[in-house]
């Protein structure tokens, strides 16, 4: 967990597909066609609200 300015957190990120380091060849084409995105956790401790945070790349 990260802490960010205001008091808030951001919770660890991942990259969707979860393969994207390990393709070659064929697969890593296919990998290309489809959607990508970064999913991550934000954490307001002012208002205790969490919200999950989808960045298509």
């Amino acid at each position: 967990m990260k802490l960010l300015p205001n008091n808030c957190r951001i919770g660890k990120m991942s990259v969707v597909p979860k393969n994207w380091k390990t393709t070659k060849g064929k697969i890593a084409k296919s990998n290309l066609k489809s959607e990508w995105y970064i999913v991550y956790r934000f954490y307001d401790d002012n208002t205790g609200k969490v919200r999950q945070i989808k960045k298509e790349v």
